[in-house]
């Protein structure tokens, strides 16, 4: 199983990377829970810089509740995981 993650700014930082592709053995039931403590395990600087900023969470398009983040959603094979900061301004 693949789950990929996007990274807007300034959060991509962290991890060198925009976009990740995270692997998972087939099967695997996958929370966005998940995705954030394999991101932290992975990359050293992602707790701190995540921690420092309101991000919104999407599973492709459907935003995500933060409040119970190992309660779902479960992720499915080939979705994106969208970590963004809100726009601000107008």
């Amino acid at each position: 199983m693949r789950v990929y993650v996007k990274l807007g700014e300034p959060l991509w930082r962290a991890t060198g990377q925009r976009r990740l592709a995270l692997a998972w053995p087939a099967g695997a039931e996958v929370t966005v829970a998940d995705v954030l403590a394999r991101l932290t395990t992975d990359h050293s600087a992602f707790a701190a810089a995540y921690a420092a900023a309101p991000y919104r969470l999407f599973v492709d398009a459907a935003p995500v509740d933060a409040g119970n983040l190992s309660a779902g959603p479960q992720l499915a094979d080939g979705q994106t995981l969208f970590i963004l900061l809100p726009a601000i301004g107008g």
